[in-house]
């Protein structure tokens, strides 16, 4: 399940249970994927959107793949505003290849609850060198890092 950039509590407090209930209803299992926000709502969106799915998951019992976080967590505390959109598209709201590569290592490791790092670096249809040997390894490693705090 996830949400979008200026969700609010009170409706996602609402609806996300309903939407859990319907989902093991059915047989399957919710995960929470809690997104980066969009570049202009840098660094409160973020935090906004992680207490809020985190609270969900933990109320849920349920998995959260806190990709915001981990973005967040890769900048650290000091970052520009080039470093920021870096992991942006160009519409600066949704994520570039860099920022999905991170969200593809932040879901693998909230599904299969194993660590990313080892995992490749290759983006099918781009060049090689879209993900350095040296970004993949601090991307995987951050998505672990997140996941295990997020996710106790």
């Amino acid at each position: 399940m996830q949400e979008i950039y200026n969700a609010k509590a009170e409706s996602f407090n609402k609806y996300a249970p309903l939407f859990h209930e319907l989902i093991q209803k059915n047989g399957s299992k919710t995960l929470l994927f809690c997104t980066a926000s969009v570049s202009s709502m840098y660094p409160k969106g973020f935090h906004d959107l992680l207490d809020m799915e985190a609270a969900m998951g933990k109320e849920l019992k349920v998995p959260v793949a806190a990709a915001g976080k981990a973005w967040l967590t890769y900048w650290g505390e000091k970052t520009t505003p080039e470093e920021r959109l870096a992991l942006y598209a160009p519409d600066k709201a949704h994520p570039g290849k860099k920022g999905s590569y991170i969200y593809a290592c932040v879901l693998y490791a909230a599904l299969t609850g194993r660590s990313p790092v080892g995992l490749t670096r290759v983006i099918p249809k781009q060049p090689d060198d879209t993900i350095t040997e040296e970004e993949a390894k601090k991307f995987q490693e951050i998505a672990w890092q997140v996941h295990r705090e997020v996710n106790p």
